[in-house]
């Protein structure tokens, strides 16, 4: 949640402007800092998180340089409390690890794919990112690209739901499958699913209610080939990796805010399940 920052001085000046934000930002938008040494620590930052900065010269009161900049940086990874969600739009995957012992890795993408007749044209938002295995040569029918997120604290959430968004389209396409692991340190397949899917972003939902504490994701693909040995038209695409509520159905008539849940005097419990939704408390301890 932190990060220091450095220059290297371009003249006689012993002042600078620092303007920095989230990755993107418009400058005149940004936080803006002032120092008298050529270096600054940015301290109440998010971890996980891109940012850029821009440095500026102050070498009298109306006698400035021009910006320099944008310089990108991330902070380091910590575990990350749930509601949680991945939309792979930063510039890395920088809280999700490759496996080293697999055959291929995950590629970050925007767009369409190299291959024809596989893989999305785009991500869920139609502007963003997603990632994706690449099953073009020199790969082989079996081969397997494994990825795991960084740490999510589940806790924080009395009910959670992990969901996804797959595109697995093409006469190759193998297996996708989603994994997780919690204190235990045992790895659980919670999500499998094989073949042309269509040619379309499918929404994924699984129960996470069996689930507790800190857990791990880890996501694989296999490539495979269409019976006589094609293999590209295997591409296998995930975007909007989402932990989030998944609050119970309501079984009264009298209904509560999300994820909230009330004691009434028939000594019932009851939560609902609409975001949204406002209602009348009555008969509440």
């Amino acid at each position: 949640n932190s990060a220091d920052l450095s220059w290297t001085v371009g003249g006689s000046e012993t002042s600078w402007n620092i303007e920095y934000g989230l990755t993107g930002f418009n400058q005149g938008s940004g936080l803006v800092s002032n120092s008298t040494t050529p270096s600054l620590t940015l301290n109440g930052l998010s971890s996980s998180t891109f940012y850029e900065y821009y440095v500026q010269a102050q070498c009298g009161t109306n006698d400035l340089s021009f910006w320099s900049g944008p310089f990108i940086f991330n902070t380091n990874c910590d575990t990350e409390s749930a509601p949680y969600i991945e939309d792979f739009d930063s510039p890395s995957l920088i809280c999700w690890t490759q496996d080293s012992g697999d055959d291929f890795d995950w590629t970050l993408n925007s767009g369409g794919t190299p291959s024809s007749v596989t893989g999305p044209s785009n991500d869920i938002t139609y502007g963003g990112n997603y990632i994706y295995i690449e099953t073009s040569s020199p790969r082989q029918a079996g081969d397997s690209a494994v990825i795991y997120s960084n740490y999510i604290d589940l806790s924080t959430l009395p009910f959670t739901e992990l969901r996804f968004f797959s595109h697995m389209f093409g006469e190759s396409v193998n297996e996708l499958s989603i994994w997780i692991t919690n204190n235990s340190g045992i790895a659980i397949q919670i999500f499998v699913k094989n073949g042309d899917q269509g040619d379309q972003w499918n929404e994924e939902i699984i129960d996470l209610s069996s689930y507790s504490g800190i857990v791990q994701f880890t996501i694989v693909g296999i490539a495979g080939d269409n019976g006589s040995g094609l293999i590209y038209r295997g591409d296998i695409a995930i975007d909007n990796f989402e932990v989030r509520a998944n609050c119970p159905p309501v079984n009264a008539t009298d209904l509560i805010t999300a994820c909230e849940s009330y004691t009434w005097i028939d000594g019932n419990t009851y939560t609902s399940s609409n975001n949204t939704a406002t209602h009348t408390l009555t008969n509440a301890t």
